[in-house]
Protein backbone atom coordinates (compact mmCIF):
# COMPACT_ATOMS: atom_id res chain seq x y z
CA UNK A 1 0.00 0.00 0.00
CA UNK A 2 1.62 2.77 -1.19
CA UNK A 3 1.76 6.17 1.39
CA UNK A 4 -1.49 4.99 3.10
CA UNK A 5 -3.32 7.25 5.51
CA UNK A 6 -4.95 6.74 8.52
CA UNK A 7 -8.77 7.42 8.44
CA UNK A 8 -11.10 6.50 10.88
CA UNK A 9 -8.72 4.06 12.88
CA UNK A 10 -7.90 2.37 9.26
CA UNK A 11 -5.17 2.73 6.86
CA UNK A 12 -6.51 3.48 3.31
CA UNK A 13 -4.26 3.75 0.17
CA UNK A 14 -3.60 6.77 -1.48
CA UNK A 15 -1.72 6.43 -4.76
CA UNK A 16 0.49 8.17 -3.62
CA UNK A 17 3.65 7.18 -6.30
CA UNK A 18 1.38 6.21 -8.69
CA UNK A 19 -1.80 8.34 -8.76
CA UNK A 20 -0.36 11.02 -10.76
CA UNK A 21 -3.07 10.78 -13.93
CA UNK A 22 -5.81 10.37 -11.24
CA UNK A 23 -3.69 13.83 -9.62
CA UNK A 24 -3.38 15.32 -13.07
CA UNK A 25 -6.88 14.57 -14.38
CA UNK A 26 -7.92 16.57 -11.25
CA UNK A 27 -6.21 18.97 -11.74
CA UNK A 28 -7.53 19.43 -15.24
CA UNK A 29 -10.78 19.54 -13.91
CA UNK A 30 -10.07 22.01 -11.20
CA UNK A 31 -8.79 24.40 -13.53
CA UNK A 32 -11.73 23.67 -16.28
CA UNK A 33 -14.00 24.89 -13.07
CA UNK A 34 -12.01 27.60 -12.05
CA UNK A 35 -12.60 28.92 -15.98
CA UNK A 36 -15.86 28.46 -15.67
CA UNK A 37 -16.15 30.25 -12.85
CA UNK A 38 -14.56 33.48 -14.29
CA UNK A 39 -16.76 33.24 -16.84
CA UNK A 40 -19.86 33.10 -15.22
CA UNK A 41 -17.83 36.45 -12.46
CA UNK A 42 -18.07 38.36 -16.04
CA UNK A 43 -21.64 37.38 -17.07
CA UNK A 44 -22.67 38.30 -13.34
CA UNK A 45 -20.75 41.91 -13.91
CA UNK A 46 -22.14 42.32 -17.03
CA UNK A 47 -26.10 42.06 -16.34
CA UNK A 48 -25.21 44.46 -13.20
CA UNK A 49 -24.13 47.21 -15.96
CA UNK A 50 -26.85 49.15 -17.31
CA UNK A 51 -24.93 50.35 -20.49
CA UNK A 52 -25.00 46.64 -21.79
CA UNK A 53 -28.83 45.47 -20.45
CA UNK A 54 -30.58 48.52 -20.22
CA UNK A 55 -31.18 47.56 -16.96
CA UNK A 56 -31.37 49.60 -13.46
CA UNK A 57 -27.56 49.92 -12.22
CA UNK A 58 -26.74 46.63 -10.34
CA UNK A 59 -29.68 45.23 -10.65
CA UNK A 60 -31.28 47.15 -8.18
CA UNK A 61 -35.23 47.92 -7.65
CA UNK A 62 -34.06 51.70 -6.49
CA UNK A 63 -30.46 52.56 -8.02
CA UNK A 64 -28.83 54.66 -5.43
CA UNK A 65 -30.14 54.51 -2.97
CA UNK A 66 -29.87 50.42 -3.20
CA UNK A 67 -26.95 48.79 -3.89
CA UNK A 68 -28.88 45.91 -5.79
CA UNK A 69 -27.10 42.60 -6.72
CA UNK A 70 -23.51 44.05 -6.45
CA UNK A 71 -22.68 42.42 -3.29
CA UNK A 72 -23.50 38.95 -4.68
CA UNK A 73 -21.06 40.40 -7.74
CA UNK A 74 -18.52 40.56 -4.91
CA UNK A 75 -19.08 37.27 -3.51
CA UNK A 76 -18.49 35.65 -6.89
CA UNK A 77 -15.56 37.89 -7.45
CA UNK A 78 -13.99 36.11 -4.16
CA UNK A 79 -15.21 32.68 -4.90
CA UNK A 80 -13.42 32.68 -7.92
CA UNK A 81 -10.95 34.18 -7.00
CA UNK A 82 -10.55 31.33 -3.96
CA UNK A 83 -10.76 28.67 -7.22
CA UNK A 84 -8.03 30.42 -9.36
CA UNK A 85 -5.53 30.04 -6.21
CA UNK A 86 -6.76 26.17 -6.13
CA UNK A 87 -5.69 25.44 -9.39
CA UNK A 88 -1.84 25.31 -8.76
CA UNK A 89 -1.54 21.78 -9.88
CA UNK A 90 -0.74 19.11 -6.85
CA UNK A 91 1.31 17.09 -9.07
CA UNK A 92 3.52 19.61 -8.76
CA UNK A 93 7.13 19.68 -6.77
CA UNK A 94 8.33 16.06 -6.15
CA UNK A 95 10.01 15.98 -2.69
CA UNK A 96 12.41 13.47 -1.16
CA UNK A 97 10.71 11.27 1.69
CA UNK A 98 11.34 8.27 3.58
CA UNK A 99 15.33 8.82 4.04
CA UNK A 100 15.53 9.56 0.28
CA UNK A 101 14.27 6.60 -1.04
CA UNK A 102 11.26 7.72 -1.81
CA UNK A 103 11.43 10.95 -4.17
CA UNK A 104 7.82 10.90 -6.02
CA UNK A 105 4.69 11.60 -4.32
CA UNK A 106 1.68 12.15 -6.93
CA UNK A 107 -0.38 14.27 -4.04
CA UNK A 108 -3.59 12.28 -5.77
CA UNK A 109 -5.01 12.23 -2.39
CA UNK A 110 -4.74 15.68 -1.94
CA UNK A 111 -5.75 16.50 -5.52
CA UNK A 112 -9.30 14.87 -4.77
CA UNK A 113 -9.85 16.73 -2.32
CA UNK A 114 -8.91 20.14 -3.99
CA UNK A 115 -11.39 18.90 -6.87
CA UNK A 116 -14.26 18.53 -4.06
CA UNK A 117 -13.61 21.81 -2.73
CA UNK A 118 -13.19 23.28 -6.45
CA UNK A 119 -16.82 21.74 -7.47
CA UNK A 120 -18.25 23.70 -4.09
CA UNK A 121 -16.98 26.72 -5.06
CA UNK A 122 -18.47 26.54 -8.36
CA UNK A 123 -21.96 25.93 -7.58
CA UNK A 124 -21.77 28.87 -5.34
CA UNK A 125 -20.59 30.83 -8.45
CA UNK A 126 -24.00 29.40 -10.21
CA UNK A 127 -26.09 30.67 -7.79
CA UNK A 128 -25.06 33.84 -7.67
CA UNK A 129 -25.07 34.23 -11.50
CA UNK A 130 -29.08 32.44 -11.28
CA UNK A 131 -29.73 34.64 -8.90
CA UNK A 132 -28.43 37.32 -10.72
CA UNK A 133 -30.22 36.35 -14.08
CA UNK A 134 -33.34 35.61 -11.79
CA UNK A 135 -33.45 39.43 -10.85
CA UNK A 136 -32.77 40.56 -14.43
CA UNK A 137 -35.81 38.43 -15.71
CA UNK A 138 -38.01 40.50 -13.06
CA UNK A 139 -36.82 43.99 -13.66
CA UNK A 140 -36.73 43.43 -17.90
CA UNK A 141 -40.23 42.64 -17.69
CA UNK A 142 -40.25 40.30 -20.51
CA UNK A 143 -41.51 36.87 -20.45
CA UNK A 144 -38.85 34.22 -19.72
CA UNK A 145 -38.25 32.16 -22.68
CA UNK A 146 -40.28 29.10 -22.79
CA UNK A 147 -37.94 26.63 -22.31
CA UNK A 148 -36.42 28.00 -19.12
CA UNK A 149 -40.27 28.92 -17.46
CA UNK A 150 -40.32 25.90 -15.36
CA UNK A 151 -36.85 26.33 -14.07
CA UNK A 152 -37.04 29.70 -13.20
CA UNK A 153 -40.78 29.29 -11.53
CA UNK A 154 -38.90 27.11 -9.34
CA UNK A 155 -36.37 29.24 -8.32
CA UNK A 156 -38.97 32.09 -7.95
CA UNK A 157 -40.47 29.38 -5.02
CA UNK A 158 -37.06 29.62 -3.06
CA UNK A 159 -35.97 33.00 -3.95
CA UNK A 160 -38.66 35.55 -2.69
CA UNK A 161 -38.65 39.19 -4.73
CA UNK A 162 -36.21 41.16 -4.58
CA UNK A 163 -37.19 44.77 -4.09
CA UNK A 164 -34.99 46.41 -1.50
CA UNK A 165 -31.68 45.44 -0.39
CA UNK A 166 -31.34 42.70 2.02
CA UNK A 167 -28.50 39.91 2.61
CA UNK A 168 -28.44 37.59 -0.20
CA UNK A 169 -26.90 35.01 1.61
CA UNK A 170 -29.65 33.28 2.71
CA UNK A 171 -31.18 32.99 -1.02
CA UNK A 172 -28.12 31.59 -2.19
CA UNK A 173 -28.59 29.23 0.30
CA UNK A 174 -31.81 28.25 -0.75
CA UNK A 175 -30.78 28.25 -4.53
CA UNK A 176 -27.60 25.86 -3.47
CA UNK A 177 -29.74 23.54 -1.75
CA UNK A 178 -32.77 23.02 -4.12
CA UNK A 179 -31.34 24.24 -7.89
CA UNK A 180 -27.86 23.99 -8.58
Amino acid sequence: MDSPAFLEGEFAGTAGFHGIDLAAHCDQLVAALAHAAEVSTARIHRLLDPAVTGLPAQLAAEPGPQAGLVTVHKRAVATSHYLRRLALPSAIGAMETSNGQEDVQSFSWEAVGVLVEAVRLTREVAACELLVVHQAFALSKRPVPEGLSAFFGSVADVVPAIVADRPFGVDLGHLLEHMV
